[in-house]
């Protein structure tokens, strides 16, 4: 065969494969569906962004095409497949959807095939907006050809791959019953050319409208591709716990669908398409029967917002409840903490004058406030900044280590700071606190020893002392020291009481008015009052009016007692408000002599030298 008579052959059977309407590249025009229904699985092909509207699903579909130009029964064959997952969060974005989706096309000439991603967000309440992208191969059949010259170069482009095809689209769901859509097809227009001559895929756009009521929806939409312009509408009826049933018209061809709920997540859908305009596109219908699997389990993709019964306009007005309190915070915890203090007899004045004042005379806490840090944490710190600068000149060795550190304390002292590192390794819920002085070499040397005796954890606590402050005391050694000091600490914030009109169209305003705090025996701990406009808000701080205590533990309520214009005494519900206490019993020893031995019955463990 001629090469002239090769490509003309080849020309023919392209132009055939036209008018069968099976676009050589792109079987997504095949899909005929809404891009506002978010019912239909097969709507996330035409518009990405229904997918962020609808429940995470999985479907799978396939449509017979019946031609007259064909005559092979299942020769055309237009299969699909979505997987979308819907309100994801990635990173710091949320309401994320995403998924993979593709379709395939089989006729007696070709096969095309088109896969791509898609991404959506919903960027508002009632707005989402989706990307997909994708490639689509084409590939003919060659023995469908009979040819003499072999190495026709024509033949040498029977398979082709285009990247990438972009659609974008927008869903909004402005309230309850509507759903508008926008989808845009081929942005990039790739070129689709079988021939040396470039043949590009033209913008394709659909848009669509769903309108629901009650167990009626209504379907609009209007689509352009392939440089024609066509409408469609369809009407639904269906049950929640059933199907539904649609007739429509749409794209020169009447559709009739029905779909049923087999069983909990999964459905099933028939779908006929009966061409009624031009016989080029086919001489029967075509058959299309879909599966669909919702991993949420529901029996609908989305839930039927228009059958949930509205709530009253009006709704019957109970003064009793009008006004209604809510408090902020509805516990109040309180720590009493009783410090009892021992010091041996060994310890004279200039010994107490070098210990922290804070661990004496806190006003806030059981233990002194100081600059404070992790064992590990702070080694790890200072060797990073001695490798670098090289400060701090402390020897190397483990004996060198040791005799440093015997020449500025005692035996009984390093031998204590052994036992500290031991019982961390035994003891996980081991708690203690080494107070040194502000010098950083000192640290740095003895945070070295205690590594020496095995690997040093957050659990032994390093604080600074504050040299400068405690020399301006100076004469800590000769005050008198309290054998016991009792402290409170509250552990709430002051309480916050909220008033709110629960009736916006409350018929009588209230006269006077009365808010009250009571036990549970009724005896009434606080209470305020006015007249006429009551309080946004009241701040109370946790103490009774008449003596100034925090209230004993136990659950006390809350309400309001106000007079109406109706001449009414009502009482808003009563709240809870819970008050608990903890007692904290601590015990502090210095001494010289006596061995570090933790006591198990103490909350909190407190070592000083």
């Amino acid at each position: 065969m001629k090469k002239t008579t090769c490509h003309l052959i080849f020309f023919v059977a392209v132009i055939v494969a036209l008018l069968v309407g099976a676009n050589v590249a792109n079987a997504q025009n095949l899909i005929i569906a809404n891009p506002a229904d978010r019912g239909d699985a097969r709507a996330g092909l035409v518009n990405p962004a229904l997918a962020v509207w609808q429940d995470p699903i999985f479907t799978l579909g396939s449509k017979v095409l019946h031609y007259g130009v064909s005559e092979g029964g299942l020769d055309l064959r237009n299969s699909y497949f979505s997987l979308t997952t819907s309100n994801r969060s990635f990173g710091g974005f949320e309401a994320l959807g995403y998924g993979l989706q593709g379709q395939i096309l089989q006729t007696p000439l070709f096969n095309a095939v088109a896969m791509n991603a898609m991404l959506g967000k919903k960027i508002h309440e009632k707005i989402a907006v989706a990307v997909n992208v994708g490639f689509i191969n084409r590939s003919f059949d060659r023995s469908q050809f009979n040819v003499e010259v072999e190495d026709d170069p024509l033949f040498n482009r029977l398979s082709k791959w285009v990247f990438p095809d972009v659609g974008l689209g927008v869903a909004a769901v402005p309230n309850r019953y509507v759903t508008l859509a926008l989808s845009v097809a081929h942005l990039t227009q790739l070129d689709l050319s079988v021939d040396y001559k470039s043949a590009r895929m033209p913008i394709g756009f659909n848009a669509g409208a769903v309108v629901g009521l009650g167990h009626f929806r209504a379907l609009l939409g209007v689509a352009r591709d392939e440089n024609e312009t066509l409408p469609s509408i369809a009407f639904e009826s269906f049950r929640p716990e059933l199907g539904l049933l649609r007739l429509g018209f749409g794209r020169e061809a009447a559709t009739f669908e029905g779909l049923v709920y087999v069983m909990r997540g999964v459905s099933l859908s028939y779908r006929y398409n009966y061409p009624v305009n031009e016989l080029r596109l086919a001489s029967s219908g075509s058959h299309e029967l879909g599966l669909v699997f919702n991993f949420k389990r529901n029996r609908s993709l989305y839930e039927v917002e228009w059958l949930e019964p509205e709530l009253t306009r009006k709704p019957v007005i109970n003064p009793a409840t009008a006004f209604v309190v809510e408090s902020v915070f509805d516990t109040l915890y309180y720590v009493d903490k009783l410090i009892r203090r021992h010091i041996g007899a060994g310890i004279d004045s200039a010994a107490l004058a070098d210990l922290p004042q804070d661990l004496f005379f806190s006003t806030d806490s059981l233990e002194p406030e100081l600059p404070k840090i992790g064992a590990k944490r702070l080694l790890n710190v200072i060797e990073a900044t001695e490798s670098a600068v090289k400060k701090f000149e402390i020897p190397t060795e483990r004996e060198a280590i040791i005799y440093a550190m015997k020449k500025d304390h005692t035996p009984r002292y390093l031998e204590f700071l052994q036992k500290v590192v031991a019982q961390q390794k035994h003891d996980s819920e081991f708690r203690t606190r080494i107070v040194i002085p502000a010098d950083g070499k000192r640290a740095y040397l003895l945070l070295k020893y205690l590594s020496l005796f095995g690997e040093l954890t957050d659990q032994i606590e390093i604080a600074v002392r504050d040299s400068a402050r405690v020399a301006i005391a100076g004469n800590l050694g000769g005050r008198r020291l309290p054998p016991s000091i009792f402290y409170r600490k509250i552990l709430a914030p002051p309480d916050t009481f909220k008033f709110d009109l629960n009736l916006k169209d409350l018929r009588w305003g209230p006269e006077w008015w009365t808010f009250i705090l009571e036990d549970a025996n009724g005896k009434e701990l606080l209470s305020t009052s006015g007249e006429k406009q009551i309080l946004r808000r009241y701040i109370w701080d946790w103490k009774r009016p008449l003596d100034g205590e925090i209230p004993l533990p136990g659950t006390y309520y809350y309400y309001l007692r106000w007079k109406s214009g109706d001449g009414q005494v009502y009482t808003s519900p009563k709240k809870p408000l819970v008050v608990s206490r903890y007692n904290r019993h601590i015990n502090i020893e210095i001494s010289r002599e006596k061995e570090f031995k933790p006591n198990p019955k103490a909350r909190a463990t407190i070592v000083v030298n």
